[in-house]
């Protein structure tokens, strides 16, 4: 991280907002907070650029647009995605391939 120090309040609330998002794709609330829009937005106010993680969240919501779920069939877990990608645009100080890195190995990861 680019001299970004995280307490163990704030890696507390990332894992349970991560935990969420995850959750909410697949079974319990289905609030739509996993979608690339909000979980981005989310991410990069951690590091206290919600502008930032927002920018990255519109990016990746209008690129999965394109790809509708059908039937049984949805994206593998965009939340945490985005949500990892707002932060890392966010702390990067507007570094978009840094985001878009973190989506790419965090959605293949989850």
């Amino acid at each position: 991280m680019i001299g970004v120090e995280l307490s163990a309040g704030d890696w507390a609330l990332a894992c349970l907002l991560g935990a969420v998002m995850g959750l909410d794709e697949v079974s319990w609330p289905q609030a739509m907070w996993s979608r690339p829009i909000v979980a981005g937005t989310l991410g990069g106010m951690l590091f206290g650029a919600p502008a930032a993680g927002c920018l990255v969240g519109v990016w990746l919501e209008f690129v999965l647009s394109r790809h509708p779920s059908f039937g049984g069939a949805r994206h593998p877990e965009i939340g945490p995605a985005s949500f990892t990608a707002g932060a890392a645009y966010a702390v990067a100080g507007g570094g978009a391939p840094a985001g878009i890195v973190a989506a790419v190995v965090v959605g293949w990861a989850v």
